[in-house]
């Protein structure tokens, strides 16, 4: 494990492989052998070890979720579904079966779906910090959904969710941004575009958008523009 964790997959790979030959059932070296593929852009690889580890333990939720992971990342989301569906099905309480569920969802445009999913792991993560991260992410794409579907105040509150989680996530105050431009809140735009900037002052999209949101304000009869900076 200490090579993994040093980057040198090469030595890691030979170790866990050596491992399995002297224990074959053990579980976490088909684990760890799968993720270093992983990391590598060996997809295939990866899933084989991957459904060993759920071929020696069938009832272990992480195994189903590790295979749809890999499956997702080679682009295969109709076989990578099955995977995360079977692992909430084991797992119920899993909340990183909830989230790639609702995420892989979202990717094939089965917005309702990915709405239930992605609440459930938000539901699962609530105040516990170890799951910051993913509940950050699980709000981010939960925030894309509602956009998609023309639900911008439900995917306003979403982004400003993450901001509560973590007010230093550009990612959630540009596409706040973003939506805000939607509804043709142009003052709130910019302070959330500014707020991406000072977080990642090099972020040349969000710098454009924060342009376009400048001039647009700019152009919009007075009334309007006193009517959002009272909100």
């Amino acid at each position: 494990t200490s090579y993994q964790f040093q980057g040198n997959f090469n030595q890691a790979t030979s170790a866990y492989k050596r491992a399995i030959e002297v224990q074959p059932a053990l579980v976490e070296a088909h684990h760890n052998l799968g993720t270093i593929y992983l990391m590598q852009g060996q997809i295939d690889a990866a899933i084989v070890a991957y459904k060993e580890v759920t071929r020696l333990r069938p009832r272990l939720a992480q195994g189903y979720v590790d295979i749809g992971r890999a499956y997702g990342l080679g682009g295969r989301l109709d076989e990578a579904l099955p995977e995360f569906k079977k692992a909430v099905e084991l797992d119920p309480n899993l909340a990183i079966a909830h989230y790639a569920l609702g995420a892989a969802y979202r990717h094939k445009g089965l917005f309702d779906e990915s709405i239930i999913a992605l609440k459930r792991a938000i539901q699962l993560l609530d105040g516990q910090p170890v799951g910051l991260p993913l509940q950050t992410q699980a709000y981010l794409n939960l925030g894309y959904v509602y956009r998609d579907k023309g639900l911008l105040g439900e995917a306003i509150e979403a982004f400003k969710a993450v901001n509560l989680l973590d007010g230093k996530n550009d990612e959630a105050y540009h596409e706040l941004g973003v939506t805000y431009t939607k509804q043709e809140a142009y003052a709130e735009a910019i302070v959330a575009f500014e707020s991406a900037l000072k977080i990642k002052p090099d972020a040349v999209q969000t710098q454009n958008a924060l342009r376009v949101a400048q001039a647009r304000l700019a152009r919009q009869p007075m009334s309007n523009q006193a009517q959002q900076s009272s909100k």
